[in-house]
């Protein structure tokens, strides 16, 4: 067997390690962030916590309540202004109390709703005068790359999730691969001291790895400029085709492979 024409024969992935990222990468649209929006929309009076339930279409906009406003606006500057790790943590505010089971049972929700992923405007309520927020709402799992993940089980590899998504939103994809949680690498925060424990992004992304002890995994799977460290650790990279253009053009200077789902 060989795993959708990628650059290793499927008898050579016996026992190496294959890394995918997640949002984008294994999933369309992004999970952490919709788990994220759906909180401050349900705080709002919109949406049940139930994702089957949710009613939306492309360009619809929702007006946040105060509260949520802050929190959003808190996390949009912090985003602006290059402080990952800080906007991530007023994003954690929105979401602190819940448990590693509740956020397992959203993704399994999540993924058996097949929600669409598309386009919405959230309207905050600032001191001035009301702004519109373009997001992206909606996470699912690409078949495509599920049918893969399983491919490369099946060859014998080591198959691992490194997202900067929260650890038990991605176990949850995890579960749903087959993929055991101890090979799940993903962001981890101590509920009672809110300190950052683990945060895999760009470089980080590597540490996640060499601290599971990998150095050189055979494959890694990613779409963004956030994954290009990663990247650069593995035998052969492979870039997703949606990627963002400047990693496409990152993977056609150092000739890294593309792969295309709908190819």
């Amino acid at each position: 067997m060989q795993p959708w024409h990628l650059p290793v024969p499927c008898q050579k992935m016996r026992n190496q390690d294959v890394v995918f990222d997640m949002d984008g990468t294994l999933l369309l649209g992004d999970l952490g962030e919709t788990y994220f929006f759906a909180r401050l929309l349900q705080n709002s009076g919109f949406f049940s916590p139930d994702p089957a339930s949710w009613d939306y279409h492309e360009g619809e906009v929702f007006e946040l309540n105060s509260p949520s406003s802050a929190v959003l606006s808190a996390y949009l500057q912090l985003g602006i202004q290059g402080e990952d790790s800080a906007s991530f943590l007023e994003a954690y505010k929105a979401i602190a109390g819940t448990t590693p089971q509740e956020m397992r049972a959203f993704t399994t929700a999540l993924l058996d709703a097949q929600v669409p992923v598309v386009p919405l405007r959230l309207r905050i309520q600032t001191e001035k005068h009301p702004r519109s927020c373009p997001i992206r709402f909606g996470a699912r799992l690409r078949p495509f790359m599920q049918q893969l993940a399983a491919d490369l089980r099946t060859c014998g590899a080591r198959v691992w999730i490194v997202s900067a998504t929260m650890q038990y939103l991605c176990e949850g994809v995890g579960d749903r691969l087959e993929i055991p949680r101890e090979r799940v690498r993903a962001v981890l925060v101590a509920e009672n001291t809110l300190q950052v424990l683990r945060f895999p992004w760009r470089e980080t992304k590597v540490d996640a790895l060499r601290e599971a002890g990998i150095y050189n995994p055979l494959l890694v799977f990613g779409d963004t400029m956030g994954d290009a460290a990663m990247l650069a650790q593995a035998q052969y990279p492979i870039v997703m085709a949606n990627s963002v253009p400047e990693l496409l053009t990152l993977a056609a200077e150092k000739n890294w492979h593309i792969l295309d789902p709908g190819a």
